[in-house]
């Protein structure tokens, strides 16, 4: 699970930097276009679409020559983790799948992703939050040998044939690499779903974003298996980036499936420039609050007067800007968002993959530029903070941000949770809900901006110590209804 997320962020942002750090004499070569996501590297390649890890062929596991053979991208979906040893195996998480390298058969299968999150107790989560069928009772194979296991398994596929063909369409065999059926197929309400023990397919009744209706997919197993908090914290370290900033940033963004943003040259430049001005004209009153994303043309450094305007100038195309402000240097400042109802938004925001950043070494005023682009999404959407299953986080907020995002309303609150869609998106909000473990509604306050289809909920009281809170989120996406349910435990414990 993703413990402690909170306790810890300041020894993860070291971790991020050392391993950057410690990186220079096998570091990856640079990206040699501003708009590649992935190159080639020794021995495979990286991809930065999903966190910045690379596929490889290293000490006798040839998990890039597997990639390639197993149908790649396509197939298998980005990687989202680093290789790391899990069970006595060594492992890498892609979207799709888990690979698992098996040296007596010299070649990859997939980890029963689904039974070892049976065994965590995740089932209820994986029925309401991914329309995960439980899997079929332990009696199903009782008395039978193993071949009629087999036979009785595979024959759950015989109710849906398109099911069934993207089952025994993969590279090599279909047992090997999705593992047995371990639920009937079953009607999910705008879907057929069959769970197996390392995927789920699924067959779409109507057209959603990701498929038309009638088309099968593979559920994102790796990214699910993430998102439950199965796999390792350490795991989901990006491996490159020339920057402790960035390398930091993408670790916070890892943890809850946003894709990893990457430097920018004219944001870059843009928050420079304004961490100049703030230099030049420290002492102006006006720098204070909101004041601190202006400037005053005439002003020494002047290059515009809005974050939007500083970016136009420096060249900056890509998409909508939004910024950042902070004090006491980058490191500090990105721990704070982290704990903020609007800030952490931007931060964490799917669309969000452009950025910028500068800190002033004399006044360590500091800026943080991000430009929400129109690329598609491959990480399932919506973000959300805290992430499913996180525990450890905290009970109340100060509320202490410009603006203010609950204006009228006593402090201390709740501790603010965040939803966010991309941009491209058409989201319509409709009710959100805040329940405790014996499911008693917490009084909340929302606070959402249509341009960047994003949401807060803030508890309006501190919530309780070592309780599981589960928020649910209905609304119409892209004119269809949508809903996000999920839950995380806070720290301490409980009364």
């Amino acid at each position: 699970m993703l413990r402690r997320m909170h306790n810890n962020l300041r020894l993860k942002r070291l971790i991020a930097t050392l391993l950057v750090l410690i990186m220079v004499s096998a570091a990856f070569p640079a990206v040699t276009s501003a708009e590649a996501l992935d190159w080639d590297v020794a021995n495979g390649h990286l991809y930065t679409q999903a966190g910045a890890y690379a596929v490889l062929d290293k000490d006798g596991v040839p998990f890039w020559s597997e990639f390639q053979r197993l149908g790649g991208v396509q197939a298998v979906g980005y990687p989202i983790s680093r290789r790391f040893q899990w069970n006595g195996f060594t492992v890498q998480a892609m979207q799709r799948v888990v690979f698992q390298w098996r040296p007596e058969a010299k070649q990859a299968y997939f980890v029963n992703t689904f039974d070892l999150m049976t065994q965590a107790g995740k089932d209820s989560w994986l029925l309401s939050a991914r329309q995960t069928p439980k899997p079929l009772p332990d009696n199903f194979d009782g008395g039978k040998s193993w071949d009629d296991v087999v036979q009785a398994r595979l024959a759950l596929l015989e109710d849906n044939p398109a099911i069934k063909k993207q089952y025994f369409s993969v590279v090599g065999d279909p047992v090997l690499m999705n593992g047995l059926p371990t639920s009937k197929v079953m009607d999910m309400g705008n879907n057929f779903t069959i769970r197996t023990q390392r995927v789920v397919i699924q067959q779409w009744k109507s057209d959603v974003p990701w498929a038309a209706a009638g088309q099968v997919t593979v559920a994102l197993g790796g990214s699910i298996a993430a998102e439950a908090g199965l796999l390792p914290k350490e795991a989901l370290l990006p491996e490159a980036s020339g920057s402790p900033v960035l390398s930091y940033i993408n670790y916070i963004r890892a943890l809850v499936g946003a894709p990893p943003a990457r430097e920018n040259k004219q944001l870059m430049q843009a928050a420079q420039m304004h961490v100049a001005y703030y230099d030049a004209n420290r002492g102006d009153p006006s720098l204070a609050g909101m004041g601190l994303h202006d400037e005053k043309a005439g002003q020494a450094g002047f290059t515009g007067r809005s974050f939007g305007d500083r970016a136009k100038a420096a060249g900056y195309t890509g998409g909508i800007v939004n910024e950042n402000a902070g004090f006491g240097g980058l490191f500090p400042a990105l721990d704070w968002y982290m704990n903020t109802a609007l800030h952490r938004i931007t931060l964490i925001h799917p669309s969000a993959v452009d950025i910028g950043y500068a800190e002033s070494d004399t006044s360590g005023f500091n800026i943080i530029d991000f430009g929400l682009t129109r690329e598609k999404i491959t990480t399932a959407l919506p973000v959300v903070y805290p992430p499913a299953g996180s525990t450890e986080i905290p009970t109340s907020w100060d509320g202490g941000e410009s603006p203010n995002p609950a204006p009228g309303f006593a402090r201390p609150l709740g501790y603010p949770i965040n939803v966010a869609f991309a941009i491209y998106q058409q989201v319509a909000w409709n009710t959100f809900e805040l329940k405790d473990a014996v499911g008693a509604q917490v009084d909340i306050h929302i606070y959402t901006k249509a341009w960047d289809r994003t949401a807060a909920i803030i508890p309006l009281r501190p919530l309780t110590p070592g309780v599981t809170y589960t928020a649910t989120v209905n609304a119409t996406v892209d004119g269809k209804p949508f809903k996000k349910e999920w839950s995380f435990t806070t720290r301490g414990a409980a009364k």
